[in-house]
C-alpha cells in the first residue's frame, strides 16, 4: 500500500504539490491526470525517492521511502525519457536490471522481446524512439517489483529535441525560460549521465552577476585563456584581476563566434569565475549574516527548485571550505557542418560517472 501523508513540495515560488493525501492500495491501477505543470512528475518522483518533500511522507507498506533501499527496490520508476547505458545492447541492459531488481522476470523478458522482433543483441542506440520505448517498458514490466510508476511512458512526452542529451544546448531555449526550461535541461543532463537523477538546480540570468560579485566585495580570477584580450588586453592569459560587479557580465558572457570552439574558452572562463566565487565566499564567511542575506539578493534572477534552507546549506558548506567536486564532461570540439559540435566520449563518461557517483557494493 502507497500512503501519502500531506505531501508540500514547492519550487521558489511554485507551488508542485500542496499538501497531498491519498491512500492507494495494493492491486489498484491508478492514474493522475493533469496539465502540463501541475505536479504530476513531481508527485511521481517523490513517491518513487528520488525527491524529497518539503513537508509530509511517502509510505511504501508503511517504511518511509526517501533514503530507504530496501523500500526502493521495490519500485521500478519508468520516465518518460528512457535511460540506457551507451553502446548497450538489450541483453546488457537486461542482466543489468536482473541485478537492480532481484525478482526480474528473464523468462518473461526473453519471450517478449522475441514476440516483438527486438534483437537482444543489437544496440539500443540503433533503435528508433517508439522501439526505444518499448524496451525501457518491458524491463519495467518484468522486474518483478510491486510497484511500477510510470511517468508518460506510452506517450510522446513534449519536445523531444529539448529533452534530448544531443540537444543539451537547444534544452533550454525550447522552454519558457524559467521552470519549464530548467526542467528540460535538468531531464537532457540526466539522460546524458545515464539516468543519474538530478537532486537540484539553480539558474541565474546575467543581471544577477553583478550582485553576486558584488555580494562578496569582488572576485579575483586568473584569466584562463586569451580568448577575452582581444577586447581588453589587461584579460591575457595568466593575469590576475578582481573583477567588480560591471566587470562580470563580459568575463562570462563574451565569446568570438568568428573563432571555432570559443564556446569551450568561455566556459573555461566560467569556471574559473565559479572557483574564484567559491574562494571569495570562504573569505567573507565571517559575516554570518552573509549566505542569506545573499539569497534575498540574487532571489529575484534565479531559477530553482531547491527552496531557501538548502540553497542557505549548500553556500555555507562552500563558504566553511568543504570539497567541491568539478569536473568538464569527456570529449572534444569540432566543427560541424554549420555549427561547432561537441562529441561526447562515451567511454570516459560512463567511467567518470561511476567513479563520481557510486560506491561499490560490499
Amino acid at each position: 500500500m502507497i500512503e501519502l501523508k500531506t505531501l508540500d513540495k514547492t519550487f521558489q515560488m511554485i507551488h508542485a504539490s500542496d499538501h497531498i493525501t491519498a491512500t492507494i492500495p495494493d492491486g489498484m491501477v491508478f492514474g493522475l491526470i493533469g496539465s502540463n505543470g501541475a505536479g504530476k512528475s513531481t508527485l511521481l518522483r517523490m513517491i518513487s525517492g528520488i525527491l524529497k518533500p518539503d513537508e509530509g511522507e511517502v509510505l511504501i507498506d508503511g517504511e518511509s521511502v526517501f533514503e530507504n533501499p530496501s523500500v526502493k527496490s521495490q519500485i521500478c520508476f519508468l520516465s518518460d525519457t528512457p535511460y540506457f547505458f551507451p553502446n548497450a545492447d538489450i541483453q546488457q541492459m537486461r542482466n543489468y536490471y536482473m541485478l537492480c531488481y532481484p525478482s526480474f522476470n528473464r523468462k518473461l523478458f526473453d519471450s517478449l522481446t522475441d514476440r516483438f522482433n527486438l534483437d537482444p543483441k543489437r544496440k539500443i542506440s540503433s533503435f528508433s524512439k517508439g522501439m526505444k520505448k518499448q524496451v525501457s517498458i518491458l524491463l519495467g514490466l518484468c522486474s518483478g517489483t510491486k510497484y511500477l510508476l510510470c511517468d508518460e511512458t506510452f506517450g510522446p512526452g513534449g519536445k523531444s529535441l529539448g529533452k534530448s542529451k544531443d540537444h543539451i544546448s537547444l534544452s533550454y531555449a525550447y522552454g519558457d525560460g524559467g521552470y519549464e526550461s530548467c526542467e528540460l535541461a535538468e531531464n537532457a543532463v540526466s539522460e546524458l549521465l545515464y539516468g543519474l537523477p538530478i537532486d537540484g538546480y539553480c539558474a541565474l540570468n546575467m543581471d544577477g552577476l553583478p550582485v553576486l560579485t558584488d555580494s562578496v566585495g569582488g572576485v579575483t580570477v586568473t584569466v584562463p585563456n586569451d580568448s577575452l584580450a582581444e577586447v581588453d588586453p589587461g584579460y591575457a592569459k595568466g593575469a590576475v584581476v578582481t573583477l567588480k560587479g560591471e566587470d562580470t557580465e563580459q568575463f562570462v558572457r563574451y565569446r568570438n563566434t568568428e573563432i571555432s570552439q570559443s564556446a569551450i574558452a568561455r566556459m573555461e572562463r566560467q569556471q574559473e569565475y565559479i572557483r574564484a566565487f567559491g574562494e571569495a565566499l570562504k573569505k567573507a564567511s565571517a559575516d554570518k549574516a552573509l549566505v542569506t542575506d545573499l539569497y534575498k539578493a540574487i532571489e529575484p534572477y534565479m531559477v530553482t527548485n531547491m527552496g531557501k534552507s538548502r540553497f542557505v546549506d549548500l553556500t555555507e558548506s562552500v563558504s566553511e571550505g568543504k570539497k567541491v567536486n568539478r569536473w568538464t564532461i569527456p570529449g572534444e570540439g569540432i566543427q560541424g557542418k554549420e555549427y561547432d559540435e561537441y562529441v561526447v566520449d562515451d567511454d570516459a563518461l560512463y567511467e567518470k560517472t561511476v567513479e563520481t557517483f557510486y560506491v561499490e557494493k560490499k
